[in-house]
């Protein structure tokens, strides 16, 4: 068995022990959710994937052992595991879903690896006795929400890289508050909020020699990127710059673009066509996952480096490019 397939055990209230085989790789969506007496999950090593809300709703589940060599946590895995009091993310996961560890209400401490780039909507709300939180170097966002209702936080470590934090991430925290970490908190969120920059429907940073496109504007249907904004070439899409733009229909892309960072493209759930230009010479992990109506996309020779999962869930793309 290498695959939990959705919904295997969902709503088996009296199930108390899981015993998953060696060889197992992956866990589909809602595999135990309900499973209100389930005490004690060890998910054997192998699995790189918890899909979304395998555990939601656990209500008794006290310890969650994650091995290493996982690497992405699905939207809501463990919410509503309110008897949750200890878990370990490992160090080789590098997404973790919205609502991942929502309303986890016993949760008190959890360390984030370096791997993770944003926390995500609502990730953390309603941990009520949650107080301890590492945040790694890398991490670039603080989704909406993501630590609402955490009375109890008062030890947050936030690293420069943050350039992002969402309406609402810290509300209701008021043991940060007392600390005077949300005036740390305040400042690095604006400190970096005027780097962004904004062209057309285009949101930008810069060096102050190349610049990297971070986003656009919500319920953008089309996107034009120039080859130049203030006189700086533009070289790369970073990494989620696009990822959810789920209006997004039509891109284009100038030749002097050489990266496509992970996920840039994913979720974009209208985009159905597009040409990536010579030149470009990276794209990241996923980059284009989740283009549910891309049906033609056309990759020059310049493409030296491609990430894993590149056209993963793209069911109508009629001929994959030769990589």
């Amino acid at each position: 068995v290498t695959e939990l397939g959705d919904e295997s055990f969902k709503g088996c209230t009296d199930l108390v022990e899981a015993v998953m085989p060696a060889g197992l790789r992956k866990l589909g969506s809602e595999v135990f959710c309900f499973c209100a007496s389930l005490k004690k999950i060890e998910i054997p090593e192998g699995v790189t994937e918890l899909g979304d809300e395998s555990f939601k709703g656990c209500t008794d589940l006290v310890e969650a052992v994650m091995p290493v060599g996982l690497q992405k946590i699905g939207f809501g895995v463990f919410s509503s595991c309110e008897s949750l009091e200890k878990t370990e993310i490992p160090e080789t996961v590098t997404e973790i879903g919205d609502e991942a560890f929502s309303w986890c209400e016993k949760l008190t401490e959890i360390e984030i690896p370096e791997g993770v780039r944003k926390i995500g909507h609502w990730t953390f709300l309603g941990c009520e006795n949650l107080e301890r939180v590492y945040l790694p170097e890398g991490v670039t966002e603080i989704g909406e929400e993501a630590f609402c209702g955490c009375e109890r936080l008062k030890e947050i470590v936030l690293p420069e890289s943050i350039i992002r934090v969402g309406e609402g991430a810290f509300e209701g925290c008021t043991g940060v508050q007392e600390a005077g970490a949300l005036k740390s908190i305040s400042e690095v969120s604006s400190n970096h909020e005027q780097e962004i920059k904004k062209y057309e429907n285009i949101l930008y940073t810069d060096d102050g020699k190349t610049i990297t496109i971070v986003g656009c504007e919500a319920e953008s249907e089309e996107v034009f990127i120039p080859e130049e904004i203030e006189g700086m070439p533009v070289i790369k899409i970073g990494r989620q710059a696009f990822c959810g733009c789920e209006d997004l229909a039509e891109v284009t892309i100038p030749d002097t673009v050489k990266i496509i960072g992970d996920e840039a493209f994913k979720g974009c759930e209208s985009l159905w066509d597009l040409d990536i230009p010579e030149g470009v010479t990276t794209i990241g992990d996923r980059a284009f996952a989740g283009c549910e109506r891309m049906w033609r996309i056309e990759i020059p020779d310049s493409v030296m480096e491609v990430g894993e999962g590149l056209f993963e869930g793209c069911t109508k793309l009629e001929k994959v490019p030769s990589l």
